[in-house]
């Protein structure tokens, strides 16, 4: 119990750093979230996972917890629409990052100062703007 209690805890800690604040007005009165997939109907015998040994109450709580969250958020029909076209709706650039690790704050920062991202934006819904252009990092690193 106390590891399902620290993966939750840990999810909703990485979670909470990578959000990004978003102004209220933008979001009022709209429908977000995720379409519900799964459906658990909890679990009747215990698991072993890893060399450890799960009851069926402990996983039992993992499906509520999951169906509980799927519940929570409904998905706006138009967003629905447009997921079933081939074109993205939204893109995530992602990568782990440590402050504490000199490695890590130097290739965050290289990202940061380097990577692209309004190329990679207009690729995908503005591709008329980079037709037939490369991708460069957004500095020349003979520069730095």
């Amino acid at each position: 119990m106390k590891t399902i209690a620290a993966i939750i805890i840990v999810i909703a800690g990485v979670t909470s750093m990578n959000a990004q604040p978003i102004q209220r007005q933008s979001i009022e009165d709209s429908i977000i979230g995720w379409m519900k997939v799964y459906k658990y109907k909890g679990i009747k015998e215990p698991m072993q996972v890893d060399g450890k040994l799960y009851s069926a109450a402990q996983l039992s709580i993992c499906d509520t917890l999951a169906n509980w969250i799927q519940a929570s958020y409904k998905i706006d029909p138009e967003i629905a629409e447009l997921c079933k076209k081939d074109k993205p709706q939204w893109i995530l650039v992602q990568w782990d990052y440590y402050p504490g690790d000199p490695a890590e704050k130097q290739q965050h920062d290289a990202i940061i100062n380097n990577f692209n991202f309004e190329y990679v934006y207009n690729f995908f819904f503005a591709p008329e703007k980079v037709k037939g252009q490369p991708y460069k990092p957004s500095r020349d690193p003979a520069d730095i």
